[in-house]
């Protein structure tokens, strides 16, 4: 069965990507300088709800997950790069700190 869908939205932004949920995943619209749609990709819903789509495309967990790469100047789209902001409260596990790896225990 299919199910006809009205997305309706004012693209202003040359080069820009806009993502939209829908009931089964998502979709991703990417348009060229003169705000024409130039691509579009579907994503189901387990790839939509992982945390690379969300910080990748969908632009999610701004708070947490600062974007410092590609600055806003640049041009670049292929790779991302972001600062990961703890909440003040938590707290650490030293196993995780490691920058050598453990001595096994021999018996």
């Amino acid at each position: 069965m299919t199910k006809d869908v009205t997305l309706e939205r004012t693209v202003n932004t040359p080069t820009s990507q806009i993502s939209v949920d829908i009931e089964d995943g998502g979709l991703v619209l990417d348009f060229d300088a003169e705000t024409r749609l130039n691509r579009a990709y579907y994503i189901p819903p387990l790839g939509w709800n992982s945390l690379a789509v969300k910080l990748f495309l969908r632009g999610e967990h701004k708070d947490i997950f600062v974007p410092i790469y590609p600055t806003a100047d640049s041009t670049a789209k292929d790779i991302k790069v972001w600062e990961i902001r703890y909440p003040p409260d938590i707290e650490t596990d030293e196993k995780y700190l490691a920058t050598e790896p453990m001595a096994a225990n021999k018996e």
